[in-house]
């Protein structure tokens, strides 16, 4: 995962996505003023569930890094590897809530003055400019998804290729079914290293999680 996304509130923590605008503002430990807007879409704002599809495509964009491979902002890969990789059963359903996450990542906005390591990008963006989903019609008639084409946005792309600003996470991550468990996972693996323990304030918490809950 890139570690912006993992320690920063752009995502809903629900599995029905909202449609409502998510607004943050806070400061770093520097002092240094920070803040996200996201807007959704007719199918509403990107959850953390939908984030699989990026933390799986920036997977497979490190994987490529590692072994010295040419790498583009395209990346093509079999549906059923995606759900069967992040945890889940293929079948029409899990086929189905594949592509509304496609939907919410391609077309709700994202302002934000934070930086994609030395740059700072201080406008609106979609996590991924473009997709395209390949169907293959079967013995009974019925069209099946096979793979999928996704186009990174240049923010997560210069993230992960310039920065190298990309942290492990652990498989057991996708056992988690609770949208909080999964952000405040990430939230710590972001900042806690090799440190034994790491002290945030439940309110500083609370705003980079993106809760709406009290």
């Amino acid at each position: 995962d890139d570690r912006e996304m993992m320690s920063n509130p752009f995502w809903a923590l629900t599995r029905v996505a909202p449609n409502d605008v998510l607004e943050r503002n806070w400061q770093d430990d520097e002092g240094n003023g920070l803040h996200i807007r996201v807007s959704p879409n007719e199918y509403g704002r990107p959850t953390v569930y939908d984030r699989r599809v990026l933390q799986y495509a920036l997977t497979l964009l490190t994987d490529k890094l590692n072994r010295g491979e040419p790498v583009s902002r395209t990346i093509r890969f079999a549906a059923h590897d995606y759900i069967v990789s992040t945890g889940r059963l293929p079948g029409g359903t899990e086929y189905r809530l594949f592509q509304d996450s496609l939907k919410r990542l391609k077309g709700a906005t994202i302002y934000t003055n934070l930086g994609a390591g030395s740059k700072v990008h201080e406008g609106g963006f979609g996590w991924i400019d473009s997709y395209m989903v390949h169907k293959q019609k079967q013995a009974n008639g019925k069209l099946a998804m096979t793979s999928v084409e996704i186009t990174l946005c240049d923010w997560a792309y210069n993230a992960i290729v310039v920065e190298r600003r990309f942290l492990k996470l652990d498989r057991e991550y996708f056992s988690l079914t609770s949208g909080l468990d999964m952000m405040v996972y990430t939230i710590i693996s972001r900042h806690i290293g090799n440190k034994n323990s790491w002290n945030i304030s439940l309110d500083k918490l609370h705003v980079k999680t993106g809760s709406s809950s009290s």
